[in-house]
């Protein structure tokens, strides 16, 4: 007599119940009653942070400043005893010290929990420009960093940085904090770089550089009777020629209109 079929055989197995706390729905009421509680207490830590007066800041330090005054660097900066270290923004200080002129780099790092620590880079002046019996410092990009005090009206507190730089055509107005783009300007400022390179440059005083046309720039030194003729492009090798002329001479340059470096090699004289 043939086999009975087991009739479990082959028969799906019931569904397991999921437990309650499998549920989805359980599961996002966790998530949204947790939220609720980190919230919370995020929200009591900022409460407390911004009104505590524990995270206040007690401490502006400035690194780097050497021509800058630290005070006007702070003024500069925003940032005030009373301020929440939580509540001021590096990167927005940053760009405010970055605005004065003398400012080349800056970084701002606050320091947890009541210190805010600003280094800076000042731009370094390199020479003096004239413009309209007026005088301002610039560096070697020509970035304008300061304007200086009326020899006139301010005669003790009068000096300047390197030479003047003079005979500026077509520049009317300048104010500090621009970047001189003026061909004759950039000229020579570049002429004075590289001069400052030689020797020579250790021995005698540069009173004064202009860009006289556009391909030459004359420089004065006081020492000399003569102006130094310079054209413009391969400036290292015209103060390597001056330099080596300078020293064939044994530092005694005679000659009373000029000394001209323009002409491939050679040194021409009169």
């Amino acid at each position: 007599m043939p086999r009975t079929k087991d009739k479990a055989k082959g028969r799906a197995k019931p569904a397991v119940k999921r437990r309650f706390l499998d549920r989805p729905v359980v599961r996002a009421l966790e998530a949204i009653v947790c939220a609720g509680l980190l919230g919370g207490v995020a929200f009591d830590f900022s409460a407390f942070a911004l009104h505590s007066g524990f995270f206040n800041i007690d401490t502006i330090r400035v690194e780097g400043a050497n021509v800058l005054r630290e005070e006007d660097i702070i003024a500069q900066s925003g940032v005030t005893s009373g301020d929440c270290i939580f509540a001021v923004d590096a990167e927005e200080i940053r760009a405010r010290v970055a605005e004065m002129p003398f400012v080349a780099e800056c970084s701002v790092t606050r320091m947890f929990p009541r210190k805010v620590i600003i280094r800076l880079t000042e731009r370094v002046a390199v020479a003096t420009l004239l413009v309209n019996n007026h005088m301002y410092e610039i560096d070697a990009n020509c970035h304008v960093l300061r304007q200086m005090p009326d020899a006139v009206a301010y005669p003790d507190r009068v000096g300047h940085v390197g030479p003047f730089i003079s005979d500026v055509s077509d520049m009317a107005y300048v104010h500090v904090g621009q970047t001189i783009e003026q061909a004759g300007v950039r000229d020579a400022v570049a002429v004075w770089l590289a001069f400052r390179e030689t020797s020579m440059a250790q021995e005698v005083t540069v009173s004064e550089v202009c860009a006289i046309s556009d391909s030459l720039i004359c420089m004065y030194v006081d020492e000399l009777d003569c102006e130094i003729r310079w054209g413009r492009g391969s400036l290292a090798k015209q103060a390597w020629k001056l330099d080596v002329f300078w020293r064939s001479q044994n530092g005694r340059i005679t000659y009373t209109e000029y000394v001209d470096l323009r002409f491939g090699d050679d040194v021409v004289c009169r």
